[in-house]
């Protein structure tokens, strides 16, 4: 009877802490640092006791994202954790970057692209270039960086760029466009 009474506490005190989580909706800040970084590096499960139940991007909904997983700017994400882990969480989305007011319309998202960008071997404006010349002249974010074979997350803006290099972009459609058709790039 004793081992029936202790099961059952230990029932009640499990369904009280789920009855505690829930879901909650929050957009990625478009200058967030953590952009391009895989969700396991962040490591949020063990700072903040969250998990992230999906990604939305535009039309596309990750379910339930792997380690691999990243953000991007404008990215609505599912939140699980209690009241407290998820306000605290939030108040980190405020802190590191511009959160849009709620009932924001997103509509204007889909002016935005995720791009890959290859320098050409042969491409002869690089001299003394980097990744803050990128992002200043395409006006996006270099999300990361394929050199040969390794990846380079969230490249720092004085970053270099070498012949050869895959840049992932996200920037506005036409602001992309017009970059790479002025630098003749693929």
């Amino acid at each position: 009877m004793t081992k029936k009474i202790e099961e059952k506490k230990k029932q009640d005190k499990f369904q009280y802490t789920w009855d505690n989580t829930h879901i909650s909706d929050m957009i990625v800040p478009q200058n967030a640092n953590f952009i391009g970084v895989p969700l396991g590096e962040l490591d949020w499960r063990t700072k903040f006791q969250i998990n992230i139940a999906y990604i939305k991007r535009g039309d596309r909904i990750i379910q339930t994202p792997n380690s691999e997983s990243v953000l991007y700017p404008f990215d609505k994400i599912g939140i699980i954790g209690t009241d407290e882990h998820i306000q605290r969480f939030e108040k980190y989305l405020q802190i590191i970057g511009e959160t849009p007011p709620e009932n924001t319309d997103l509509k204007n998202t889909d002016n935005f692209t995720l791009d890959k960008v290859v320098i050409p071997n042969d491409f002869c404006v690089l001299e003394h270039k980097s990744i803050g010349w990128v992002k200043d002249t395409a006006k996006g974010i270099v999300v990361s960086i394929e050199r040969n074979g390794k990846m380079i997350h969230n490249p720092d803006r004085n970053v270099p760029i070498e012949l050869g290099d895959y840049l992932t972009i996200v920037a506005d459609k036409k602001n992309l466009k017009n970059f790479i058709q002025e630098y003749h790039l693929k």
